[in-house]
């Protein structure tokens, strides 16, 4: 749950069965106080990426925990069912969660994200402003893929 600090009101939440990936900056970059994930959203083919910045940098390392402990009261409540098969290691299934983050130049030095719309689903570009863009690949089964530049 997503709560406003001031009156404690829910803003929103995200159910964590729904969550994919969460990441956090880097420590001494800009993105530091930073944390995000990725959610899927109505289907798995539809997948949202939010970005927060927390004013105390101390407290992005309290929520990653937060979440670590929620995925593995998740993953104790998943009835055995509903686990998929292990691939073994000699298979050829990887399995991979992929994340997008696209930022621009806020003039100030730094890279913020940039907004979403919600009712078309897509990002609010500005023209003749720079981008970056920054994908987050993580292996998620079968043995460790060596992979070279």
């Amino acid at each position: 749950r997503l709560l406003d600090p001031q009156t404690n009101t829910e803003i929103a939440n995200y159910p964590i069965y729904k969550i994919l990936f969460c990441v956090r900056g880097h420590d001494g970059t800009p993105e530091s106080d930073c944390f995000a994930f990725t959610e899927s959203h109505y289907n798995a083919e539809l997948f949202r990426i939010h970005v927060f910045r927390c004013e105390i940098q101390e407290a992005v390392s309290r929520i990653l925990y937060s979440f670590a402990t929620a995925f593995r009261r998740s993953a104790k409540q998943t009835p055995l069912s509903a686990i998929a098969t292990p691939q073994t290691p000699d298979s050829d299934i990887f399995t991979f969660s992929v994340s997008l983050e696209i930022k621009e130049d806020d003039g100030k030095g730094y890279f913020s994200a940039v907004p979403k719309d919600k009712d078309r689903q897509c990002f609010k570009l500005r023209q003749g402003i720079d981008k970056k863009i920054v994908i987050y690949v993580q292996q998620t089964t079968n043995k460790e893929l060596a992979i070279e530049r």
